[in-house]
């Protein structure tokens, strides 16, 4: 398959993302139309992914709106949306999964594809280091301790602005889940549907820590991770978009009645009200 690339341009440019980011749109748009041609169900699960990467990138900039960042920030942010997952592609097109733990590092595979094809090579050396940085680690369990200044704060930003658009995916395939469809992202179906939830996964969440997705057994396990997501949000925005949204309640909503899973999300919801308000 052909790879899109972007000319060189002027050395005026450099360090100006708002000069820039048209290119970046077109490349992207130009490259998430390669991938699934003649192949309906591939199209499907490539466009999943290309509509995610464009919400993301649009989430970017009402997150980097909201914190009060700069026009060249927010275009920053907005890029750094929009190229997250391009690591996507090729991991569907070769593994016909969405899962890194059975195929590549996702977020690895995207950061090496744009720096080797150049996409950020308008930009000053130190911010393509900073937006790779950022597509690098946002689906890493945890940031580096050693990532630190711009490179962290992107980093942090773009998990927030993923989770933001993911939530809204899952549920719209649990809704599909509960209609007896199946769901759109092909993750949930290794995990049985009964009423239990496993014990690590349990207290993790009233350790006030993510999920090890190792610990996961049955849907209500996967459940309760995302619901846990809530504990590595970064910015007091991020936290009032998900109780204005509602994604926590509306997850919820989909659990069978059980005390532990009502204790479970009632210490999650405790601690998304407390961090909205601080």
């Amino acid at each position: 398959m052909r790879t899109p690339t972007i000319d060189a341009r002027s050395e005026s440019k450099k360090n100006r993302p708002a000069a820039v980011l048209n290119d970046i749109r077109f490349w992207f748009l130009e490259y998430a139309a390669g991938y699934g041609q003649g192949d309906p169900d591939q199209h499907y699960h490539f466009e999943l992914k290309r509509r995610h990467s464009l919400r993301v990138c649009a989430q970017m900039k009402h997150l980097a709106r909201e914190l009060g960042l700069s026009s060249p920030e927010i275009d920053t942010a907005r890029i750094i949306g929009l190229l997250h997952d391009v690591g996507r592609f090729e991991q569907y097109a070769r593994f016909r999964t969405y899962a890194d733990s059975v195929s590549l590092d996702h977020a690895a595979a995207g950061a090496d594809i744009i720096q080797s094809k150049g996409i950020l090579a308008d930009l000053s050396p130190d911010l393509q280091e900073q937006i790779i940085c950022a597509i690098r680690y946002h689906n890493k369990a945890a940031i580096p301790a050693e990532l630190s200044g711009r490179r962290r704060f992107w980093a942090r930003m773009i998990r927030d602005g993923d989770k933001l658009d993911i939530w809204r995916v899952i549920l719209s395939d649990y809704c599909r889940t509960a209609r007896k469809e199946p769901d759109v992202t092909g993750l949930f179906s290794c995990y049985p549907r009964n009423p239990d939830i496993s014990g690590p996964v349990y207290q993790a969440v009233l350790n006030t820590t993510t999920v090890d997705l190792a610990e996961v057994v049955t849907l209500n396990d996967v459940k309760l991770m995302q619901m846990a997501w809530i504990f590595d949000l970064n910015f007091k925005p991020s936290f009032h978009m998900v109780r204005r949204r509602g994604y926590l309640k509306k997850i919820y909503a989909t659990m069978p009645p059980d005390p532990k899973i009502k204790s479970a999300y009632d210490h999650i919801l405790s601690y998304l009200n407390s961090a909205a308000r601080v």
